[in-house]
């Protein structure tokens, strides 16, 4: 008798189990505790704003290439004309770049083909918040460059930009009872003039330099229209 109970106690156990793997509740060869994943938090940077004082330098930019390599250009006598287009960084610290674009023209019958073009820089940065900081950079550009070829014969188009112009600077919505030391009336004006020679374009439309300045940068990209 207590061998037949003991049998069907086992076939029990048995077809239970069977039950179990036949649903997926047991896997074989595993404990049936699944590992909680842990995540490692992940570090937010930290950006320190860009100073107002701004010093180009002529370190070499680097030639970063836009275009696909699958993509056949035209032939570069195709094009005639052309901008450059600059990103200037928000000097406050926040907010979108300003875009300025500095058109040119090409003349193919010199020997090297030269460019030769002129533009403004008419930017105007903010702060939020009570008071507001602006600073208002006006800079009239002009542009000279001549065609060269690369250490793998490519075509490079080398580029100097000279600006003269100024860089204002005033406060809004100051508080009541505040004193407004520099109003929109009477600015704070300073000087501003300098170059960026020397910038090294691969001759492809799109290709862009970035230019270390201070402690930002600056983007340019070559534009190429026929």
């Amino acid at each position: 008798m207590n061998r037949k109970i003991q049998a069907g106690t086992l076939t029990g156990i048995c077809v239970t189990l069977l039950l179990l793997l036949a649903c997926g509740q047991i896997t074989p060869g595993t404990t049936g505790v699944t590992d909680t994943p842990t995540h490692t938090p992940t570090h937010t940077p930290t950006f320190t704003p860009i100073p107002i004082t701004i010093t180009p330098t002529s370190t070499p930019g680097v030639t970063v290439l836009r275009a696909s390599d699958d993509i056949t250009p035209p032939p570069p006598e195709s094009y005639t004309r052309g901008e450059i287009e600059m990103h200037n960084h928000d000097i406050l610290g926040g907010g979108e770049d300003c875009v300025s674009r500095i058109p040119f023209t090409i003349n193919w019958e010199t020997d090297p083909p030269t460019i030769k073009g002129e533009g403004n820089v008419d930017c105007h940065f903010q702060t939020t918040g009570s008071p507001k900081h602006h600073a208002v950079m006006k800079h009239t550009v002009k542009l000279e460059g001549k065609f060269a070829t690369g250490d793998l014969d490519e075509q490079r188009l080398l580029i100097t930009l000279t600006f003269n112009g100024s860089l204002s600077q005033y406060d809004t919505e100051v508080p009541e009872g505040a004193v407004n030391f520099i109003p929109e009336s009477k600015p704070f004006v300073m000087p501003e003039q300098g170059s960026y020679p020397d910038l090294n374009f691969e001759f492809l439309d799109g290709a862009k330099v970035l230019l270390l300045v201070g402690k930002g940068e600056k983007i340019f990209f070559l534009r190429l229209m026929e």
